[in-house]
């Protein structure tokens, strides 16, 4: 459950936009390939954070209630 998995060399065919086939050179016991997920873009790519500023009234109440019942005993002190 917490082992590595071994690096893997993988053919990938893409057709136009579409991935057409994902096949492993020496494939893993498990039958499984596991690939790193890539980061296409974001809102303030220069600081790593993907934020959208709105105002408080922009935001619906049931959200901010949902919020607030997630947070910690602290949440207005702090």
């Amino acid at each position: 459950a917490n082992d590595v998995d071994k690096e893997q060399v993988i053919k990938m065919t893409i057709a136009g936009n579409k991935i057409e086939s994902v096949q492993s050179t020496q494939p893993a016991k498990t039958g499984i390939i596991r690939l790193e997920p890539v980061n296409i873009g974001g809102i303030y790519p220069d600081s790593n954070e993907d934020r959208m500023v709105v105002s408080l009234d922009q935001v619906p109440q049931p959200l901010i209630d949902a919020l607030i019942a997630t947070e910690d005993r602290g949440f207005y002190e702090h």
